[in-house]
Order: structure tokens, then sequence, then C-alpha cells
């Protein structure tokens, strides 16, 4: 979470039970995370797509995906840009 502890970064399992990062606000108005989902063109792996590790005042999320060589890589993903690789 960040300074103010909003919002937490973690990550929820999708409609096919894989693991995707999300990011989740406790003082919204609607309930649930907010899904981030896989990394753009990266690969399930064990049931793992993308988790979300930390989370900025601004709400930039990074985390861990994999990417479509099953390599491990981390991700910078914010509302406006969506999901970005940060090799």
């Amino acid at each position: 979470m960040n300074s103010w502890a909003q919002p937490i970064a973690g990550a929820v399992h999708d409609d096919d039970g894989n693991e995707v990062a999300a990011i989740a606000y406790s003082n919204a108005p609607v309930v649930g995370p907010r899904v981030i989902g896989p990394y753009p063109g990266g690969i399930e792996l064990d049931g793992f797509l993308s988790s979300a590790y930390g989370v900025s005042d601004d709400g930039t999320a990074v985390g861990l995906a994999y990417d479509e060589t099953a390599n491990p890589i981390a991700f910078r993903w914010t509302a406006a840009t969506a999901c970005r690789a940060c090799r």
C-alpha cells in the first residue's frame, strides 16, 4: 500500500482460476478490487499471470509477470498507460 494506506496491491483469481494483479481501495464506493490483469502478450505459468507488489501515492502499481517466452519481468501499471514492462 502507499503512504496513506490506499490502495492495497496484490492479486485476485480471474474467471479461469489464474492469479492476476489487482489493486483495491477499502474506502471505494464499488466493492472489490480493480483488476490490472496479465502482462500484454504474457503467458500463464502454473496458474500465475501477474501480481502487484507495490503501489505509489499516485496509484502507479509495480509487480511481477511472465513475458511471452516465460521469462519473469517487472511491470509498471497506471490507469492512464495500462501495463508497461520495466526492462
